[in-house]
């Protein structure tokens, strides 16, 4: 089920013809998480080595605003409230010699999106991607634009190849970690078994990431390796600080270290961590819930209306 660039490019031809689009627009559409996107990822594992991974999608920065959305007159981020009327769980399914049809992974995304940006593969990995910005942001998706026999790959679009190509875990990250991509990006990785999630840090045009965080070395940062739990991603590489700005990483830290233990690792308490301020906020899409075991993905639409939010 490996498809290759043409057949993407047959996809959005597709897509374009059936929503009556410009198939320019449609491309650019495409485009979007590679230029920017503010997210919140994390895989935590409970006390017996189950894994749940949640993430919130944040979008729409600087894309013009509304400042009479929702049940209050107040700001809202204009493409955010686009993109939520466009969100979707879909099922990609093969249809087996016997006629059964199989369910191969299931994602949350975006009608009219072609890659893969939440996805999960039961008994094989579960992915989700943050945006990740340095100094080579735009360079390398410039040239590749320009350059069309240039061989780097979009991140979605390859994500979604090899969530198709069925690799477990640890082949998962060995081949995402030695991908070529056009942008730098965090790609968030987690699996059926004890310990199996990871935060890869990569560059543009590189064959080697730049870091493999995984849960043996992560969070609590204070705590002995037997009891490091969870690891968790913002936009910002996590042996930085982050912004003073746009410092979601502390609180969604100071949520899991002071309020969830391995004892109470649940898809709900994820939840209730992604859903406080100021991870959910005016740009936030959707949370989604993956369990890689059972091979589940739940998402709800979410919103930010209230005083206290944070535009992003």
């Amino acid at each position: 089920m490996t498809l290759t660039s043409i057949q993407y490019g047959e996809e959005l031809r597709g897509l374009a013809t059936a929503a009556n689009a410009d198939l320019a627009e449609t491309i650019l559409f495409n485009l979007g998480y590679e230029l920017m996107g503010v997210c919140t990822s994390m895989v935590a594992q409970d006390t017996s080595g189950h894994t749940f991974h949640g993430r919130n999608l944040d979008f729409g920065l600087f894309l013009g605003h509304n400042t009479t959305a929702g049940p209050e007159s107040n700001f809202q981020w204009t493409n955010t409230q686009l993109l939520r009327d466009l969100a979707v769980i879909i099922d990609f399914t093969k249809t087996n010699a016997d006629g059964s049809v199989e369910v191969v992974h299931s994602d949350v995304s975006y009608v009219g999106y072609v890659g893969l940006l939440t996805g999960v593969r039961q008994n094989h990995v579960t992915v989700s991607v943050d945006s990740r910005f340095d100094d080579n942001y735009d360079k390398f998706l410039v040239s590749w634009v320009n350059n069309p026999n240039d061989t780097a790959v979009l991140l979605s679009q390859t994500l979604r190849q090899h969530v198709e190509e069925g690799l477990d875990f640890d082949a998962f990250v060995q081949t995402m970690g030695s991908t070529r991509l056009v942008g730098p990006a965090y790609a968030i990785i987690g699996g059926p078994g004890k310990d199996q999630g990871a935060i890869l840090t990569l560059g543009p045009n590189m064959t080697e990431p730049v870091d493999d965080w995984r849960i043996p070395e992560a969070y609590p940062l204070s705590a002995d390796t037997a009891d490091k739990f969870y690891v968790l991603e913002t936009n910002y590489d996590h042996w930085e600080a982050a912004p003073i700005v746009d410092d979601r990483r502390t609180a969604a830290l100071d949520c899991m270290d002071n309020y969830v233990t391995k004892d109470d690792v649940t898809k709900e308490s994820i939840y209730n961590v992604l859903h406080a301020s100021p991870n959910r906020n005016r740009l936030t899409t959707y949370t989604a819930l993956m369990d890689c075991a059972a091979g589940t993905i739940e998402a709800s639409l979410q919103y930010c209306w209230e005083d206290t939010c944070t535009l992003w």
